[in-house]
């Protein structure tokens, strides 16, 4: 009895805790607020203090009201039922997370409140602008950490209870329809639940730059790669040779609407094939067919999105070869169309090649058929030579010159504006002289957008090798004079990825095709509904879904990086050694985005989303059995 009364005492403190964390106010609370509120008493009377001679414990604890304002009723609630929630989590002791989960845990509440405070405040400033902050910061660290431990702590409870079957849902004609051909059943559910209401699509900017390179408008390049703006410019001009430059952004829309949705049907098809539940089917169904990003970005004509369902069809290709290779011993067709689907993985988007090759090699040595290695080492080769033979055409004989070096310069880049904003008066003459030979010194520090770098590197100058050098050396010798500002610099052009934070909305691609440049460029593009009403009011519906609870969780790009890596642990635990190729790949998808110009966008991070739900099943499949999977 003693003990059961600790653990329901344990559990609603941590409840109070989670609860105050989550109410939390990422700001630095002004002392003159707190100084006003010192001065008033019971029945709005005057208190009579000598404010100059306030200890500073009682103005901290004054200010603690504008960190944490509980003046409503539902906080009371919250904190309730966390700790209820809490204290059914406890009590499943053999799921109970270990020491990695532990320190992952304290690295997610770090983690967390830096990120709200760079995204806030622009800063770190809500944990280190002051010792009555750092206290602040501390407990709100706590919290979270708490909150992400003990979510783990439910995840792998569940788990461990996952059952193989489909008796968990009642045999209607609805249930035995799926479960005849769940591949084709799921891909009709997802492609009915994407509703066209955007028609024809709407064009992305990077779409309309490379749609403008086909047509001549603009200098053919290779910064989108080369392949993928010929799909889009090919596309768009037999719709205009057909009679309309609808047609042509319709083309374009139909055929990722085609390919991701019968990709994502076989991701279900494949759960089905794991023995998944018909619950964990049904719920791979669902998230492709109402998690708004997915209706997002299959009405928009963007290179990511088609590259997204065919990364994702290569991830489980990896997966099914790793998991089934006698089915794969033998068979030329199957390591041909492997092949091929990792050169297009590989030439539709530039960052490919660095997840594909990786896992192509991984699984020559990962695989449990030993004589399947040769051909997956030869797929590998055939990739390597397909992807730069096909870079090295386009460059050599068709003289398409490649992307700027910028492009891969960002981080430096975002470092250095921010510190002459900063600092700009500690520069000296010859470190703005090596700047300047790079990048437009007078404009990068005004230009500066903390996570967005377009607008430093639209000054990039495309600078010699030696030029380059010199400036890569001012920027190290900055680095030791002001680090907390590099890495703030970098921790606000990337905290989306790895903080459950909300700085870009996903469905700003609303309004991307009424912009003016598709005029300037005579593109006759525009949507079949004129009014707007009924895709205002849809974008209305996908915002309101982003923000319900726990649910709305699924759009936040943070939310699912964490979820992925956990389940990654779990992985690990129950040494499934096969997969670890497909972690490698997501893994250095995730770095790249880290990496990348634009924080929290979803686009970028949309592959890594896209093999979520497998990796889920691989999860629910291998906790059946610690060391190994049984199919």
């Amino acid at each position: 009895m003693k003990q059961k009364t600790k653990s329901i005492v344990t559990a609603l403190l941590l409840g109070v805790l989670c609860a105050v964390t989550l109410s939390a106010v990422i700001t630095v609370p002004d002392w003159e607020t707190a100084r006003a509120d010192l001065l008033i008493g019971m029945q709005y009377e005057t208190t009579g203090l000598d404010l100059d001679a306030v200890p500073g414990w009682l103005a901290a604890l004054v200010m603690l009201h504008q960190n944490f304002p509980l003046d409503g009723w539902a906080w009371g609630p919250a904190a309730a039922g966390l700790a209820v929630l809490l204290c059914w989590v406890r009590g499943q002791r053999e799921a109970k997370p270990k020491r990695t989960e532990l320190v992952l845990s304290i690295v997610f509440g770090i983690a967390e409140v830096l990120g709200l405070s760079i995204c806030k405040l622009g800063s770190w400033a809500f944990v280190f602008k002051n010792p009555y902050q750092l206290c602040v910061g501390v407990f709100c660290m706590a919290g979270y950490a708490v909150l992400f431990y003990h979510a783990v702590w439910g995840l792998y409870a569940l788990l461990g209870r996952s059952r193989t079957g489909g008796e968990d849902f009642p045999q209607t004609r609805f249930a035995a329809w799926f479960a005849k051909a769940p591949g084709r059943a799921s891909s009709l559910l997802i492609g009915a639940a994407w509703v066209a209401v955007f028609w024809p699509g709407s064009v992305d900017w990077d779409s309309w730059g490379q749609i403008s390179q086909v047509l001549g408008v603009q200098e053919m390049t290779a910064h989108h790669t080369v392949l993928s703006t010929w799909l889009h410019g090919w596309l768009f001009r037999l719709g205009r040779a057909l009679g309309s430059d609808n047609l042509g952004v319709f083309l374009y829309i139909v055929l990722q609407f085609l390919v991701c949705a019968w990709v994502f049907g076989q991701v279900t098809a494949f759960a089905a094939r794991l023995g998944c539940s018909r619950g964990v089917q049904y719920a791979v169904t669902a998230f492709f067919a109402l998690d708004p990003i997915w209706g997002a970005f299959i009405q928009t004509q963007v290179k990511d999105t088609l590259y997204t369902g065919l990364f994702v069809l290569f991830v489980l290709k990896t997966a099914d070869l790793l998991l089934f290779p006698q089915e794969w011993q033998g068979s030329r067709p199957r390591m041909t169309a492997y092949a091929v689907l990792g050169v297009l993985c590989c030439l539709l988007r530039k960052n490919g090649i660095y997840a594909v090759v990786p896992m192509l090699l991984a699984s020559a040595f990962t695989v449990s058929e030993k004589r399947l290695r040769r051909p997956v080492l030869a797929v590998l080769l055939a990739v390597c030579i397909g992807s730069f033979g096909f870079d090295t055409f386009t460059e050599k004989v068709l003289d398409i010159p490649a992307g700027s070096v910028g492009e891969a310069l960002s981080v430096p880049m975002q470092q250095t504006a921010r510190y002459i904003r900063d600092y700009g008066n500690e520069v000296t003459d010859d470190e703005r002289t090596a700047i300047e030979k790079v990048l437009d010194y007078d404009a990068i520090a005004q230009s500066y957008m903390p996570e967005l770098s377009d607008g430093v590197k639209q000054y990039y100058k495309n600078p010699g090798k030696g030029d380059l050098a010199r400036y890569m050396l001012v920027w190290a010798k900055m680095l030791l004079k002001h680090p907390v500002c590099y890495f703030e610099a970098t921790h606000a052009n990337s905290h989306g990825y790895y903080t459950i934070t909300k700085c870009r909305a996903i469905n700003d691609y609303y309004t991307f095709n009424n912009d003016i440049c598709m005029e300037m460029s005579e593109m006759n593009v525009h949507y079949l509904d004129k009014s707007g009403y009924l895709r205002y009011a849809f974008v209305q519906a996908l915002s309101a879904f982003e923000k319900l609870p726990l649910v709305g969780l699924t759009t936040s790009i943070g939310f699912m990086a964490w979820l992925t890596a956990v389940l990654g642990l779990w992985l690990a635990r129950c040494k499934a050694k096969p997969v670890l190729p497909v972690f490698i790949g997501l893994g250095i998808f995730w770095l790249t985005c880290i990496a990348s110009p634009v924080n929290d966008c979803m686009r970028y991070f949309l592959p890594v989303a896209g093999c979520l739900p497998l990796v889920f099943c691989l999860a629910a499949v291998f906790s059946r059995e610690k060391s190994e999977i049984t199919v």
